[in-house]
């Protein structure tokens, strides 16, 4: 869709943080410090509230705290993450409870402990909040297992993810919704990938896409000639980890990069 003159002078609405907290002079504290920083700002006094908020008004980022009577933050973490409508919202822990490990492993975007750093929490929070307005990542050609493995850890970690197994739909994915990363295996049924990567690069809105690319263990000499040409990252099958390739992701696309 493209923009006329009016609707590009029209400002987009300040980003929603949900900040859910026990303590009430913590949420007004965090409240005050993100609204000064241009946020809009609902809250929550406990876990089942937050839940029934997060469902409610899909925030842009959860601001969260741990220990909470009922309901504590683990279990809100956990439900957001299992979760398939709101798993895509990034999570900032923002506790007392000095336990970052367990945090990450429930899908936290950020672990930030009390008491409060200012420009550590807004940050966090920024981040976070210009994150999940990007583009998708596309996760193109992979497996139905891998590509839902690949999702779903895309996901706990706020990247929105589009999918498509074939050639065909991942250009009307890119031409639909510009993603802001391709991660592709290049063996698709019905085309062959290295095709597509070649067309990716040669056409001039797409070219500057980041692509990861993950091949298995042979591959041709022309292959590879294509591969360096065409691709940020190559990744070999069974020799890379989830966490590998999130940095991979993380160093090509920066925190501050939008939909185009």
């Amino acid at each position: 869709m493209t923009l006329s003159p009016a609707d590009a002078a029209v400002p987009s609405p300040p980003a929603l943080v949900l900040v859910v907290d026990d303590e009430e002079s913590a949420r007004e504290l965090v409240s005050a410090l993100l609204r000064r920083h241009g946020f809009a700002v609902a809250t929550a006094s406990g876990g089942a509230e937050g839940l029934q908020l997060a469902a409610q008004l899909r925030p842009a980022a959860i601001v969260l705290d741990v220990m909470m009577p009922e309901v504590d933050g683990w279990a809100v973490l956990q439900s957001l993450k299992t979760d398939p409508e709101l798993v895509s919202i990034p999570v900032v822990m923002n506790t007392a409870v000095a336990e970052p490990s367990q945090g990450y492993v429930l899908g936290a975007a950020a672990y930030l402990t009390k008491p409060l750093d200012p420009h550590e929490l807004v940050q966090a929070v920024t981040q976070q909040v210009r994150l999940a307005r990007r583009g998708p990542v596309l996760i193109i050609g992979a497996d139905e297992g891998t590509a839902d493995i690949t999702a779903a850890a895309l996901q706990r970690r706020g990247w929105p993810v589009a999918e498509a197994t074939r050639a065909r739909d991942a250009l009307d994915a890119i031409a639909r919704h510009r993603p802001c990363a391709i991660l592709m295996d290049p063996d698709l049924p019905e085309h062959d990938g290295y095709l597509l990567l070649e067309e990716l690069h040669r056409h001039p809105a797409w070219r500057d896409l980041p692509v990861v690319t993950v091949v298995g263990p042979s591959t041709t000499p022309e292959q590879e000639r294509i591969l360096a040409r065409c691709s940020d990252a190559v990744l070999r099958q069974g020799a890379h980890t989830l966490d590998e390739l999130l940095d991979r992701l993380n160093a090509l696309v920066p925190a501050d990069d939008t939909d185009r």
